[in-house]
C-alpha cells in the first residue's frame, strides 16, 4: 500500500528496516523535461537461515552543544537540551528453509529549546490600569478580576524575574506616545521584556514484524505489520505552561502478498493491505487552561505585549482519523511472442474530520494601549476589541 504518513518525529521506515533503497530522479525521458520528481523504492529485510540482529544508541546533550550567542548575550545559561535514539532488530529462521521471521524496533526523543522575544506589562502599567478600571468599575468588577487574572499570569511567566525595562525596540516601551499618570511615558516605562527558552520532549517509537514463508516450491507469503506512535510538543508557549500544544499521532500499516507460480509461464499475485492514521492537535491541559484565560489575547496589531493562549482554540481536539485498504489480485500469462494480464482492484479510504471546532474560542485584539474603556472580557464567547 503506497502511503505518505509518516510519526510524530517523522519515523517513516526505521534505519534497520531497509535492505535496498532505489531513487528515479526523473520519470520522464528527455524530451519532457524532469517534471516528475523523483520516485523511491524500498526493500525490507527479512529473515533468513540464519539469525542476524543488532542493537544501537545515539545520544546528545547539552554538554557536546555550546551556547547560543543572543542567549549568552542576554545573560541566560546554556539550555538544556538532549536527543536519544535508539535501535534493535533480530532475524532469523522459524523452520529452515520454509519459515523465516524479522522484528524491528526504533525511536526517538527528543528535548530541543524554543527561544521567545518576551515583553510583559510593567508593575507601574499593571497599577495605573488597573486604578483606571476600579475608577469606572469599581474594584469588584468582573473587569478588574480579569485584569488580575492577566496581569498574574503575565508575572509568573518563566524568566520574569529577569525582565529589564523597556521592550526590544523601545526603551519605555509605551506605543504610540502614550503617556499615563506617575510618569508613564515619559520617565517610567510601560513595558519589560526578556529573552525565554523553554522546552518539551517530542518522542516517536516505531516497531515492525515481517514473516515470509514458502510452503510449497509454487507459493510464496509475505506479511508484514508496522506500528507508530508519538507526541509532539509543537508549541511552548512563553508565558504559561497551561497554554502548551500537543500533537499525538498513532498509525498501522500492514500488508499481505501470496504469489503462485502455475508453471515457468504463468503467475498470480493476491495483495491484501490495510492502514489507520490518527493525528489529533489540542491544549496539553484544555479545562486548565479555559479556567484561567477563557479567549487568546491577541496584541499583534496593537504590538505592545506577547500575546496569551495562543492555541486556546486548540481547546477541543482537532484533526482527522483515517482508514484505508486495498485488495489486488492480478494475473500473467506468456503464450509464445504474446503476454496477457488481467488483474483486478478495490481501493477505499474513509476519514472523520473532528476539526469543526477550530477557531471556537474567542479572541481579544487590542488595539492600542490608549483607551479611555479598559478591554472587557470575552463572556460568552466572541470577539472584542479596543
Amino acid at each position: 500500500m503506497q502511503s505518505s504518513i509518516v510519526g510524530a518525529a517523522f519515523l517513516l521506515l526505521g534505519q534497520n528496516q531497509i535492505q535496498e533503497a532505489t531513487v528515479v530522479s526523473i520519470g520522464y525521458s528527455g524530451q519532457f523535461g524532469g517534471a516528475a520528481g523523483a520516485n523511491v523504492n524500498y526493500v525490507t529485510k527479512s529473515g533468513s537461515n540464519e539469525f542476524h540482529g543488532n542493537a544501537q544508541y545515539f545520544w546528545n546533550g547539552r554538554v557536546f552543544n555550546a551556547n547560543g550567542w543572543f542567549i549568552k548575550q542576554s545573560g541566560n545559561p546554556r539550555p538544556f537540551d538532549i536527543a536519544n535514539q535508539w535501535a534493535g532488530s533480530l532475524g532469523g529462521p522459524a523452520k529452515k528453509d520454509k519459515l523465516f521471521f524479522f522484528f524491528d524496533t526504533e525511536g526517538l526523543r527528543l528535548l530541543i529549546p524554543q527561544l521567545f522575544d518576551v515583553t510583559l506589562p510593567s508593575s507601574q502599567f499593571e497599577t495605573a490600569t488597573l486604578g483606571n478600571i476600579d475608577s469606572k468599575f469599581g474594584s469588584a468588577s468582573a473587569s478588574d478580576k480579569f485584569y488580575r487574572q492577566i496581569f498574574s499570569l503575565y508575572n509568573s511567566a518563566p524568566g520574569a524575574s529577569r525582565a529589564t525595562a523597556g521592550s526590544f525596540s523601545d526603551s519605555l516601551g509605551c506605543t504610540q506616545q502614550f503617556k499615563g499618570p506617575n510618569g508613564l511615558g515619559t520617565s517610567v516605562s510601560c513595558a519589560v521584556h526578556f529573552l525565554s527558552q523553554r522546552g518539551r520532549s517530542t518522542d516517536d517509537t516505531l516497531v515492525s514484524g515481517r514473516v515470509d514463508s514458502t510452503p510449497r516450491k509454487e507459493d510464496r507469503v509475505f506479511l508484514r505489520l508496522q506500528y507508530d506512535l508519538g507526541h509532539n510538543s509543537f508549541y511552548d508557549d512563553p508565558i504559561s505552561a497551561l497554554f502548551d500544544a500537543i500533537h499525538s499521532q498513532s498509525w498501522w500499516q500492514g500488508n499481505l502478498i501470496e504469489t503462485h507460480t502455475f508453471s515457468s509461464s504463468a503467475a498470480s499475485q493476491f495483495l491484501l493491505a490495510g492502514m489507520y492514521f490518527t493525528d489529533v492537535n489540542r491544549l496539553e491541559n484544555p479545562s486548565n487552561a479555559l479556567a484561567q484565560l477563557p479567549a487568546i489575547l491577541n496584541f499583534n496589531i496593537a504590538n505592545t505585549f506577547t500575546s496569551m493562549g495562543a492555541f486556546n482554540a486548540l481547546a477541543f481536539p482537532t484533526g482527522r482519523p483515517t482508514t484505508q485498504y486495498q485488495i489486488v489480485e492480478d494475473l500473467v500469462k506468456t503464450w509464445r511472442n504474446h503476454k496477457f494480464g488481467i488483474g483486478a482492484r478495490f481501493e477505499r479510504i474513509d476519514w472523520t474530520n473532528i476539526s469543526y471546532t477550530l477557531n471556537s474560542i474567542g479572541t481579544l485584539s487590542p488595539q492600542t494601549c490608549v483607551s479611555s474603556e479598559p478591554l472587557r472580557p470575552a463572556w460568552p464567547p466572541g470577539q472584542a476589541t479596543v
